[in-house]
Order: C-alpha cells, then sequence, then structure tokens
C-alpha cells in the first residue's frame, strides 16, 4: 500500500517550491518564518514573487532541487499532506540547518 501512495510521476521543481512556501506560510505561522523571512499576513504571495516559482516553467538552480528536498524533509514530518501544518521545532531546523534555502526564499541571489 506504501508503495501505491509513491507512485506517478515526480512533482515538478515549481510544485516543490510552492509546498515549501505553503508549508512555512500556513497558519498560525510559526515566528520563525517572520523573525528569518520577514513576512506579512500576504506571506504566500511575498515569498512565491520573491522566489519566482509562480510559472510552472520554475526550476531551481542554487539551492539546487536536491538541497531543497532535503531541506523540506523536516517540513513533513508532521504529514505529507500540503495541508498539514509543520511543527514550529521542524520550521526552525530548516531555517538553521539551511540558510541557503532560506536566502533564496528571501529572494537574494546566489
Amino acid at each position: 500500500m506504501l508503495w501505491a501512495a509513491c507512485s506517478g510521476p515526480a512533482a515538478g521543481d515549481a510544485a516543490i517550491c510552492r509546498d515549501v512556501i505553503a508549508r512555512l506560510c500556513a497558519a498560525p505561522r510559526c515566528a520563525q518564518v517572520d523573525t528569518a523571512l520577514g513576512v506579512t499576513d500576504a506571506c504566500q504571495t511575498e515569498l512565491l514573487t520573491r522566489t519566482g516559482c509562480t510559472t510552472d516553467d520554475f526550476g531551481f538552480t542554487t539551492p539546487s532541487r536536491e538541497r531543497v528536498l532535503n531541506c523540506r524533509l523536516p517540513l513533513l514530518r508532521s504529514g505529507g499532506a500540503s495541508t498539514a501544518h509543520p511543527d514550529c521545532l521542524d520550521v526552525g531546523d530548516v531555517v538553521s540547518a539551511c540558510p541557503d534555502v532560506v536566502s533564496f526564499l528571501n529572494g537574494v541571489p546566489p
């Protein structure tokens, strides 16, 4: 049964980027997101604009797709559904262990 849940085409870079942003911006938003990313109530819109992953042809360069996928893992501990709210400790893990991803989300060029 678990195998069936993992089958199908791989998600594109835009979908992965949007998923990370959706998880980080999920209400109630963790304080680490506000501190590290300086977002307002329009968190998702702000981060989507900063990163450019609003278009389906978005592709990771720096950080790489693999790096973002690895940094995303703590956000998945609370569940695979994109509506699963990550634990704030897990968000803190991402912020502290992945400064390159935080810079990307802040729109800072590599």
